[in-house]
């Protein structure tokens, strides 16, 4: 299990509980699979993503965990100033 699926495990059945209060049987599980298909997409590509900035290692003499972690960081850090 990863670090990011072990806090999945509470987000999922949290917005599956969240959409319920907002939509009505009929339309619920149409923004169900909205929700799984943006997520596996989500996954996909943030999967890809990750090999590809592994694959960096070298560049700038930085090893690729580098990489992606100062990626990330750079990526997240505005979000984290605002609040």
């Amino acid at each position: 299990m990863t670090f990011s699926a072990a806090f999945q495990g509470g987000f999922i059945p949290d917005v599956i509980l969240y959409l319920s209060y907002w939509y009505n049987t009929h339309d619920l599980p149409i923004r169900l699979a909205i929700f799984w298909t943006i997520n596996y997409i989500a996954d996909l590509i943030t999967a890809f993503l990750a090999v590809g900035l592994l694959k960096m290692r070298g560049v700038h003499g930085k090893a690729g965990w580098q990489w992606m972690f100062l990626i990330e960081v750079r990526n997240n850090e505005p979000r984290a100033m605002r609040y």
